[in-house]
């Protein structure tokens, strides 16, 4: 329908605009994303339509460029509250964070392993982040008497490029007495395909120990 209105009537906004959102609602991103730049060509203006692309790139995983969008559209409209919703959306997940975690295991012969753990996530710009993850395991094998603990930490960071790509590095150390006292080194890098489209991928390459 709202084809058939634009090829009638090719600068009509509001078909465009009814293109773009029903693209976006059906998951055809990367067309829905095309729709919503050609409807700000025709009316640079327009909150729906910037508040719309936002919701578009947003959708496909792509924080940094939603939030430059959206503090274009509040220094136009300041005080609207649905840019100030979608505001709100998007900084919920670029706020730093600590999620801390606590997990006990046991068997029938009586084995047990704890495990304490906490992430930390911090972003000083929306097309970045830094994270800390660490853990400590206490395991008891109780049939043989042994009891082990590892422990160890990962320091990475991460970038957002457009249309989406995200690519991350990081490094650290583990140790644990099952191998001795010596530290271990640990590494993480890793990249993810844009979200935009309907099939995205990853790659990662990890070395650490076993336990973990």
């Amino acid at each position: 329908v709202f084809r058939d209105l634009l090829e009638r009537h090719p600068g009509n906004v509001e078909a465009q605009v009814g293109l773009a959102g029903a693209l976006a609602w059906s998951g055809d991103l990367v067309g829905a994303e095309r729709a919503w730049r050609q409807a700000r060509e025709m009316d640079p203006g327009s909150l729906d339509v910037l508040v719309g692309l936002a919701r578009t790139l947003r959708w496909q995983g792509r924080t940094a460029a939603a939030l430059e969008v959206l503090e274009r559209a509040r220094r136009r409209f300041p005080g609207d509250p649905v840019v100030e919703s979608q505001l709100r959306w998007v900084r919920a997940t670029v706020e730093p964070g600590v999620r801390p975690s606590f997990a006990l295991e046991d068997d029938s012969e009586e084995n047990t392993r704890t495990t304490t753990s906490v992430t930390a996530t911090y972003r000083p710009h929306p097309r970045a982040d830094f994270r800390l993850d660490a853990y400590r395991r206490d395991a008891s094998l109780d049939p043989l008497g042994l009891d082990q603990v590892a422990q160890g930490f990962l320091v990475s960071g991460g970038v957002e490029l457009d249309p989406g790509w995200t690519a991350v590095a990081g490094a650290g150390a583990t140790e644990t007495d099952a191998v001795g006292e010596d530290a271990l080194p640990a590494f993480r890098v890793g990249v993810t395909t844009p979200g935009r489209y309907r099939i995205s991928g990853g790659l990662t390459l990890v070395r650490e120990p076993l336990d973990r």
